[in-house]
Order: C-alpha cells, then sequence, then structure tokens
C-alpha cells in the first residue's frame, strides 16, 4: 500500500504529461555503482523522515495538534531546503504539499515504515526513473528524459515537481485527506449556514432598528 502511495502521484503526472506530449524518452544512462546510489538515497529518506515526521512532528503534534504540527514541520523542511524558493512558486507549492501529505500519511498509517516506502518509491521514481527532484540533483538519472512542452504543465527544466498538473493532483489527494480526518465538507457546510444566518439575524435587528 505504501509503495502504491509513492507510485500514483510520479506516474499520473508522467502519465498525463506523455499524453500532452510534453516528455520524450531520449536513453538510459549508465550509472556506475548504482546499488551504492539506491542505499545513499534510502539513507537519506529514513534521516529525513525519522528527523521531520518522527521526531519533530510528533513532538509539535503532543503540544498544537495535527495542523499546526503539520504546517511547523513543513516550513522547518523549507529552511533546510531553502534553495526551493529559487525554483517556483509551482514547484514550491508541490514540495509543501508533498510535506503536509506525509504527515497526513503518518497521521493515518501511524506507521513511520509507511512514509519511509512511499518516499523512497517517490524517490526511486522521480530521482532516478525521470531526473526530476531538484533537490535531489546530485543523485545521477537512470532514464534520460527531455520535458519540452509549456512550462506549465512540464515544468520543464525543474521537472514534475514543477508541474501544475502535479499540483493539482497533489491538492485534490490533500483535499481529500483533510476532508476524511475532519470532515470537512459537513463544517464547510456548516461555517456557512452559520455566517447566513448571522446576516439574516443582523438584518433583522437593522430593520426593528430603523422601524423604532
Amino acid at each position: 500500500m505504501a509503495g502504491i502511495s509513492g507510485f500514483v502521484l510520479p506516474v499520473v503526472t508522467v502519465g498525463l504529461i506523455r499524453l500532452l506530449k510534453g516528455v520524450d524518452y531520449i536513453g538510459l544512462n549508465k550509472i556506475p555503482h548504482f546499488y551504492y546510489w539506491i542505499f545513499a538515497l534510502l539513507f537519506n529518506v529514513i534521516a529525513t523522515e525519522l528527523l521531520f515526521r518522527g521526531y519533530l512532528f510528533c513532538l509539535f503534534k503532543n503540544h498544537y495538534g495535527f495542523l499546526v504540527s503539520a504546517i511547523i514541520t513543513t516550513a522547518l523542511y523549507l529552511a533546510v531546503n531553502t534553495e526551493v524558493f529559487s525554483a517556483g512558486k509551482i514547484y514550491i507549492a508541490n514540495i509543501v504539499l508533498l510535506n503536509i501529505l506525509l504527515c497526513l500519511a503518518y497521521e493515518f498509517s501511524g506507521s513511520f515504515v509507511f512514509n519511509i516506502i512511499a518516499k523512497f518509491t517517490y524517490y526511486i521514481l522521480s530521482v532516478f526513473m525521470l531526473g526530476s527532484f531538484t533537490l535531489s540533483a546530485e543523485y545521477p538519472a537512470l532514464v534520460n528524459t527531455a520535458f519540452n512542452g509549456k512550462p506549465l504543465y512540464t515544468g520543464c527544466e525543474k521537472g514534475i515537481e514543477n508541474s501544475i498538473i502535479m499540483l493539482c493532483l497533489t491538492t485534490a489527494i490533500t483535499l481529500f485527506l483533510l476532508h476524511k480526518k475532519y470532515d470537512l465538507i459537513k463544517k464547510i457546510k456548516f461555517a456557512v449556514n452559520y455566517t447566513k444566518n448571522k446576516f439574516k439575524s443582523l438584518k433583522l435587528k437593522f430593520k426593528r432598528d430603523n422601524v423604532i
């Protein structure tokens, strides 16, 4: 299940970009010591997840609840990876949502292992198979790809993390999981009805005051 979660987002994004003829596969690259790179990537994933979700998120959640903890953890991640801010607004939004999704994944699964498998699967596809993830630019790409369509939906040199297609997908998944956690539709309806009733009562009060 965790592997599928990390698999779906990059595959669906690239599939849609491919349908729009925005990506070409040029060939395969030879990567010396390929298994060492895989191990390095796995170690990277374990270390970052242990720090951000395993420790910081849990620490803040004990005091501030889920949403505040997810926001603080994401902000700290961005503070460590400042190169995100030079990659564009869509890229920043995707990185923020991916971090919140990882917090949600940990919240629902209750398993640190789930996050590691999901993130490692995503990295394998995005970093090694596509050479896409800019934050991991030091890792070599197995598949030589060229994102050459409109930058808005292909992401071009920044890859799928700078694609509006991926942003739509991450937004939809995030909203779905937040709704599942907080029952957002009921709360939105309650807020709308509360606002309407408040407005009606103020309107009636205004009419009575004018009559008097």
